[in-house]
């Protein structure tokens, strides 16, 4: 792996644990890390896996450890197959509007994980942060959750409404080098247009992929 951005010595060991170090702000800072092909789909045959790479996987892996809570919406726990977290301290927030899901599965239930749901949801059996009426408040959840990094892992609808509310401070893009064409989900989709401004801070390369990260430009 090399870096590009900015410009680097040849021979200089990239390490990750540097490039993607984590600030201490006073409030929650929260870190959408996803992976897409040249032509902006964030899936391959419905999962993200076929996209990514071992490099890719490393920086996720040390992005992951920074967090003490993931935050991800229920289609994508389904679709990729989510298990339960083993890393101490880290809990994970599977967010859902409709509380349907395959309760059977121990990711729902594991005693690491929360299930955020609107306030006139069901009843639901597991840990439930409840926010929002109708569908989920998310700033409300988050304050509720009260984290200190957050890693939030999707889908497009829930990176989307986070990023619609200002509450992302960084992003975390890999770009596989190849495209995938369909219709498959861009990193982040919203009913409403809005635009943040992020500054590019790192590129990293290792064969043809390209790994960037940017910072939000705050007021």
């Amino acid at each position: 792996m090399r870096q590009i951005f900015p410009p680097s010595l040849a021979d200089e060991t990239v390490s990750l644990n540097d490039v993607y170090r984590t600030p201490s702000p006073s409030r929650p800072w929260i870190v959408l890390s996803m992976v897409q092909s040249i032509d902006g789909s964030t899936s391959l045959d419905g999962v993200s896996g076929p996209l990514g790479s071992s490099e890719d996987q490393r920086i996720f892996s040390v992005l992951r450890s920074r967090a003490d809570l993931l935050l991800v919406g229920s289609s994508t726990v389904k679709a990729e197959g989510y298990k339960p977290l083993t890393r101490p301290g880290q809990r994970i927030a599977i967010v859902t509007g409709s509380g349907d899901l395959p309760w059977t599965e121990p990711v729902y239930t594991h005693h690491q994980t929360v299930i955020v749901a609107p306030e006139d949801g069901p009843a639901l059996p597991a840990t439930v942060v409840r926010a929002g009426t109708g569908r989920v408040d998310l700033a409300k959840a988050l304050l509720l959750l009260a984290p200190k990094v957050v890693l939030l892992e999707g889908g497009s609808s829930l990176n989307g409404q986070m990023l619609q509310l200002g509450l992302v401070d960084e992003l975390c893009i890999t770009t596989a080098p190849i495209t995938v064409t369909g219709n498959g989900p861009r990193i982040a989709r919203s009913e409403m247009e809005s635009h943040h401004s992020f500054a590019l801070t790192t590129i990293l390369e290792s064969d043809g992929y390209l790994f960037s990260r940017y910072l939000a430009v705050r007021p």
